[in-house]
């Protein structure tokens, strides 16, 4: 399985992407892709995330995908 970093992929063709919470909100990029899943990991601050704080670019690119997780190991 090879996982593609977002940072460095221009085209976003199918296939599977990683990026840290910093590097999707700085690639706007990343909301004109229709994306079918988006696995937000350590998210367990995510329940405070609104689209009025710094979080706003994930908060858009979560509305952006047709599936969204949101795991956490974090109680």
């Amino acid at each position: 399985m090879d996982v593609n970093d977002c940072q460095q992929r221009g085209d976003m063709e199918t296939g599977m992407y990683a990026a840290t919470y910093a590097e999707s909100a700085a690639n706007r990029d990343l909301l004109r892709v229709p994306w079918d899943f988006i696995l937000f990991d350590e998210s367990d601050s995510a329940a405070k995330w609104t689209p009025r704080t710094e979080a706003r670019p994930n908060v858009l690119l979560a509305h952006a995908a047709k599936k969204v997780v949101y795991s956490s190991a974090t109680p």
